[in-house]
């Protein structure tokens, strides 16, 4: 899958319906399948980081393809998500993420279903 021109709706879409709808406000996209991100793609993706910082979340990014991230670091793209929101393993990045957590939230939270969920 890449994410494009063409896709931006579909990806802008879901994103915000995680937001509004499911009151998540820090979005793990686990990259192995993403082939390529285009420049609008990347302007969208940007804009929507930024709008879940101001929400007090952020978008990351895990497991990308180096042949990707060679591509977009070419950009301002990662500079503007910033480097830390990029992960070389799926595991690290939910570590991180975790500790920005509402810990209330995670209390009332039964599944358990990550290891940091102690």
């Amino acid at each position: 899958m890449s994410i494009y021109f063409g896709s931006l709706d579909y990806v802008q879409n879901r994103i915000h319906k995680i937001v509004e709808h499911e009151n998540i406000k820090h979005i793990l996209i686990v990259s192995t399948g993403i082939n390529f991100i285009d420049l609008s793609a990347s302007e969208m993706l940007v804009t929507e980081a930024k709008r879940l910082e101001k929400l007090g979340g952020g978008l990351y990014f895990a497991e990308l393809k180096s042949s990707v991230y060679e591509v977009i670091s070419k950009t301002c793209f990662i500079a503007k998500i910033g480097n830390n929101n990029f992960f070389d393993k799926k595991k690290d990045a939910i570590g991180h993420i975790y500790k920005k957590l509402d810990k209330s939230v995670c209390q009332k939270c039964t599944p358990r279903v990550f290891n940091e969920c102690d």
